[in-house]
């Protein structure tokens, strides 16, 4: 069975644009795939959630999900792995040798593919090693504090500089180790409060690099820097980072938002996603809610995300926005996924990313109670021309038995002209 939608409805428009004018589509979603589902009752936050699809060697879809405590202390866990051969319609458990057991497996340039997941935290005590002074306080959540990397011991430098990694080339078709390296000029390093304290995170391939000519570059919000007077930033900020090696080296190329980027208020700048529009521009989009809910921001670049526009908040959209995700189908429109509450669609028709239709929702949400029903993370997987794949969770998933699970569900979407 397969449900037509037809979006019809005038776009609103976020700023003026030159682009082609494309009439909005129709889109055709078939039901969804149940990829897996947790133990009856789960309801502890974190668990069988957080859902990630990305390509893999032979042409087949990798996903992986979380299994432990949403906390700093679970990351570099390994993740329930599932493989898909046929378009994301059936899945098979997955691992092989090499592979690390969590995290993105992101296609880079000459047909490899470069593996960079969450490591082990730093625990400072346990190393018998301590934090300089902090510089800087925030709340996400719980107290953040920012500490000067250059003023760190060299172990903590070490551990945050350079992070474990595998490389597949076509040639050895193998997954083989190295390191990939991040910029550490201005570097901040963030540390939370509470249980999770004494506790350093490094970075991690959150979503897949985009090329951009010859290099690659991605949105990164775990590594802070300092802005270019040397302040400390009220939060997370988004740096655009760049690689001209192919992955192995990154370094920032611009400040895609701070904190306070959008005037008279201050809110930090978490899990964005980066693409390419139509025009060739870099769009970004953030999320810039924690306890307090808030719209997603969009911003622009036209240089190779060397400068960025103002973000602008996407009122139009409501007050939604953790995880957004981004894909610019081939010659046609550019696609936002995002959620809490609920699960939703919106499409810029023209591809440009400036106006957004009327959003279709896949689970409706309910505002008074943001964690009910899913937890809102989306991620999305081209398929081809005008086909793809949407990745969400659904926590009152029925089984057979009548038995409530949380579901990792695969919907497949397409995407065509109203003629």
């Amino acid at each position: 069975m397969k449900l037509a939608l037809a979006a019809l409805i005038g776009l609103a428009t976020l700023a003026p644009l030159h682009a082609k004018e494309v009439r909005p589509g129709k889109v055709t979603m078939s039901d969804p795939v149940v990829v897996a589902v947790s133990a009856p009752g789960e309801t502890r936050w974190g668990r069988h959630q957080f859902v990630s699809l990305s390509p893999y060697p032979g042409n087949r879809i990798l996903l992986r999900f979380h299994a432990e405590e949403d906390a700093v202390n679970a990351y570099g866990s390994g993740q329930p792995t599932l493989i898909s051969a046929d378009g994301g319609r059936t899945w098979q458990n997955f691992q092989e040798e090499g592979l690390p057991t969590s995290g993105l497996c992101c296609e880079v340039l000459n047909g490899e593919f470069l593996a960079v997941p969450a490591t082990k935290p730093l625990d400072v005590a346990a190393a018998k090693l301590t934090l300089p002074k902090p510089v800087g306080e925030f709340y996400a959540y719980r107290p953040i504090h920012f500490y000067r990397a250059d003023q760190a011991a060299p172990e903590i430098q070490a551990y945050l500089s350079k992070q474990p990694a595998m490389r597949w080339t076509p040639e050895i078709k193998k997954w083989l180790p190295e390191e990939v390296s991040f910029e550490m000029r201005d570097r901040l390093i963030w540390v939370a409060g509470g249980h999770e304290g004494g506790l350093v995170s490094g970075t991690w391939f959150e979503r897949s690099p985009i090329r951009v000519g010859h290099d690659l570059v991605f949105a990164e919000y775990r590594a802070s820097y300092l802005a270019a007077d040397g302040s400390v930033p009220k939060g997370n900020g988004v740096t655009c980072m760049a690689s001209h090696d192919n992955g192995r080296t990154w370094e920032q190329r611009g400040t895609i938002a701070f904190p306070d980027a959008i005037p008279g208020e201050v809110h930090s700048m978490m899990e964005p996603v980066l693409v390419k529009n139509a025009l060739g521009q870099l769009v970004c989009v953030i999320r810039r809610a924690d306890q307090n809910q808030k719209s997603m921001v969009i911003t622009f670049s036209k240089d190779r995300g060397r400068s960025w526009e103002t973000p602008r908040p996407m009122t139009e959209l409501g007050n939604y926005g953790v995880m957004p995700a981004l894909l610019q189908l081939e010659g046609g429109p550019l696609i936002l996924s995002y959620g809490r509450p609920g699960v939703h669609l919106t499409f810029s028709w023209d591809g440009s990313g400036r106006q957004w239709d009327k959003p279709l929702t896949l689970v409706k949400g309910d505002p008074e109670k943001l964690n009910n029903k899913t937890d809102g993370y989306t991620v999305m997987f081209p398929l081809g021309k005008n086909e793809f794949l949407i990745g969400y969770t659904d926590f009152e998933h029925v089984d057979a038995k009548g038995q409530k699970r949380k579901a990792i569900l695969v919907r497949r979407i397409q995407v065509g002209e109203n003629r």
